[in-house]
């Protein structure tokens, strides 16, 4: 009997070691200011369209802004390109809705991902037309302002896509919000939040047991990744990514792609990373694409896309300064 009491205890304590020692969940209460800054800048740009207000959504854009609206799309550079995306988008949408936020960060630099749904009118025009579209983003977030803004569609869309199950949604704000603000909202918009809603209408924390199998699959696949590199070989951590992975060891670098092409650039850094450890992890995603965020011991944030259980995307962000 005391054995076996005994060896419960050890299960108990190794249980709460492995959730200290890496955090799936992070309540607002335990942001750092950078942090808490970050969710605010996000939670304002969400406002800003579905406000339908351009110049306030430019205003929360660093000039020397660095975005994508798509994966399959080169970043583009500077406010001026994606002022024309925020007009165009706007003039075919009917709302959207923040579901998600996770952040990680520090004096140097600060990542949030989070997952939001786009709605568009099933009028028959353009690739968008009648779907609820989920969104995982990703964004750099200095001095209040959006340095890099990336867009992860969580369902296929365009011409020729597979449909998936519950993608087609309704194309109109959720129901039993208020109505749109008699100004400057075109017919149908989202309506900006009304006085007295509640605080906290979407999740900062996302605990394992409730993610879906692809969230599950997605965090294995990190997970394992980042224990490769203490087998310090190159060739053994290049096993978790695809064949045309888009990888970015750092933000001043440009994107590179490919196996081999990492494998040469993780071979410069394997000594550097044998003493990897995640402190956090936050995961969103469906079937067709996952996006995964975490937060490793040395204050790194990493930012990847998981597909079919290997990694299509990795882009490493230091959060401290020197």
């Amino acid at each position: 009997m005391i054995q076996r009491l005994t060896m419960t205890a050890l299960m108990i304590a190794g249980l709460a070691r492995m959730a200290t020692a890496q955090a799936t969940a992070k309540p607002p209460s335990s942001y750092n200011q950078q942090e808490r800054e970050a969710v605010e800048v996000v939670k304002g740009w969400i406002g800003a369209w579905r406000a339908y207000d351009v110049e306030k959504l430019m205003s929360y854009m660093a000039d020397s802004l660095v975005f994508r609206a798509d994966p399959s799309e080169p970043l583009q550079y500077g406010r001026d390109g994606f002022r024309q995306i925020a007009q165009r988008v706007m003039n075919g949408w009917s709302g959207i809705d923040l579901q998600e936020v996770f952040v990680v960060g520090g004096e140097a630099d600060t990542v949030a991902l989070f997952k939001r749904v786009d709605y568009f009118p099933g009028n028959g025009r353009g690739a968008f037309s009648g779907l609820a579209v989920p969104v995982a983003v990703m964004f750099r977030v200095k001095g209040g302002k959006i340095t890099e803004w990336l867009d992860a569609p969580l369902i296929p869309v365009g011409p020729g896509a597979p449909p998936m199950p519950g993608a087609r949604g309704r194309a109109a704000p959720p129901p039993g919000a208020p109505p749109p603000a008699a100004r400057g909202n075109p017919p149908g918009a989202s309506p900006v939040s009304a006085p007295g809603a509640p605080p906290q209408a979407w999740a900062t924390s996302k605990p394992s047991f409730i993610w879906n199998q692809q969230e599950r699959d997605a965090a294995d696949v990190v997970r394992a990744w980042v224990d490769a590199w203490a087998t310090k070989d190159p060739q053994r951590v290049a096993e978790y990514l695809a064949e045309n992975c888009i990888f970015r060891g750092n933000p001043s670098e440009p994107l590179q792609q490919g196996r081999a092409a990492f494998v040469t650039r993780a071979a410069r850094l394997i000594g550097a990373y044998d003493m990897m450890k995640i402190d956090e992890l936050f995961v969103t995603g469906t079937e067709w694409d996952t996006a995964v965020l975490i937060k490793r011991a040395d204050g790194i944030a990493t930012f990847f896309r998981v597909k079919n259980r290997r990694i299509t995307e990795w882009l490493d962000v230091p959060t401290l300064g020197h």
